[in-house]
């Protein structure tokens, strides 16, 4: 895939990955249609900038906000939030951020935890705060 400016971005097929020896980064490995294998490290402490960035595109449909501080955090629009329970006791969150599904795995006494934190968010004195 090609930009305007002649910049060009090999479109990824399939990736894999796992965590360095020292277990301080994640090491990625991306097969791509025309380039062939492109190797990626990143520090576990960025992590949360490159996924915040990723949501954000997705959200946005091609344009995230950047931070100008690493410490700056950036709040991703949820556009869908679904909670379930399997037979077998475990729950699940599902979030979606624009085109994008992420579920997670959780105990179920923990998914009844954040039911009723969001139950007790608005108040008849008006809206509180949480984060």
């Amino acid at each position: 895939m090609q930009r305007d400016d002649d910049e060009v971005f090999p479109i990824v097929t399939t990736a894999d990955g796992g965590v360095s020896d020292d277990g301080l980064a994640v090491l990625m490995k991306f097969s791509t249609v025309d380039q062939g294998h492109v190797h990626l490290a990143l520090r576990l402490a960025d992590l949360q900038h490159l996924i915040t960035f990723l949501l954000q595109l997705a959200a946005h449909g091609g344009s995230a906000t950047r931070t100008t501080q690493r410490s700056e955090c950036q709040p991703i629009p949820i556009t869908e939030v679904r909670v379930g329970e399997r037979e077998d006791g475990v729950g699940r969150l599902g979030v979606r951020v624009g085109g994008t599904e992420l579920i997670f795995a959780a105990p179920a006494g923990m998914l009844s935890n954040l039911a009723h934190t969001l139950l007790r968010i608005e108040t008849p004195a008006g809206p509180r705060h949480l984060m």
